[in-house]
């Protein structure tokens, strides 16, 4: 599967207590999540069945202002991405940093105040989504004209409008990678703009009730959509995800 500009390829969970949400996606995905040492950029990272999650960060030290999961978008030139965030109505958050001898990140925030991450890695290859993995990614906006016209000037996005719905893909049908959707048709209740991600799962009446159990809660009740079963929820720490009903989990 060939890396596109823009897709999304990694997702970081920024968490006041790090420990604590660890343990509740390990007992909710069944995730390898270790531990980085001190002198590692990262802090825990995140892992299924031999495929690369993403990590978990110390809200303190990141760029959200609250307890939260952050999308990140794969670009082949991060120096130019980020000379086309200002003139297109966005704002550069965290300015390019280098994390090892490829891989450069940055954080940019959309003109609707979404935040997304961005990076550079000339070795990213698209994970094969499954039960326990992010299957899909969306931003929610106020204003959808401008917002994918942001993403498509900015992130070389190759936009679709849905012909029932308010939202605009990344990629036509199959081939779509990532979407943009109003918020006032899509949004949870108090939603503001910004990202979100969609787990997998196989079982799910099983798996939203395991969010009860661990700690977590529904936001949104679980319906039945032309995409999948699917719910809002959050984890202990105040973090937003959905879930939503896939085939199998990946092999390995």
């Amino acid at each position: 599967m060939k890396a596109v500009p823009g897709q999304p390829c990694w997702v970081e969970l920024y968490a006041s207590a790090p420990e604590k949400s660890a343990q509740f996606y390990r007992e909710l995905f069944g995730w390898g999540i270790e531990e980085m040492d001190s002198d590692c950029p990262l802090s825990h990272v995140i892992s299924l069945k031999e495929q690369m999650v993403g990590t978990i960060e110390p809200l303190a030290e990141g760029p959200v202002p609250a307890e939260g999961w952050l999308v990140c978008l794969w670009t082949p030139d991060l120096t130019a991405l980020v000379d086309r965030v200002v003139p297109a109505g966005g704002e550069v958050v965290v300015e390019p940093i280098q994390v090892d001898e490829s891989t450069r990140y940055a954080v940019v925030r959309d003109p609707d105040g979404g935040l997304v991450g961005v990076l550079e890695d000339p070795n990213f290859v698209p994970a094969v989504p499954g039960a326990g993995l992010p299957v899909w990614f969306d931003a929610l906006t106020r204003d959808l004209e401008r917002g994918a016209r942001f993403y498509r000037e900015v992130f070389e996005w190759d936009t679709h409008p849905m012909s029932d719905a308010p939202y605009v893909t990344h990629g036509e049908e199959e081939d779509a990678v990532c979407g943009i959707g109003d918020l006032g048709y899509f949004g949870a209740p108090g939603a503001e703009p910004g990202w979100q991600v969609y787990f997998g799962v196989t079982d799910f009446e099983e798996a939203a009730q395991r969010v009860t159990r661990l700690g977590g809660e529904i936001v949104v009740e679980p319906r039945d959509t032309p995409w999948g079963r699917m719910a809002t929820v959050k984890d202990p720490q105040g973090a937003v995800f959905l879930l939503i009903q896939v085939g199998s989990a990946p092999q390995g």
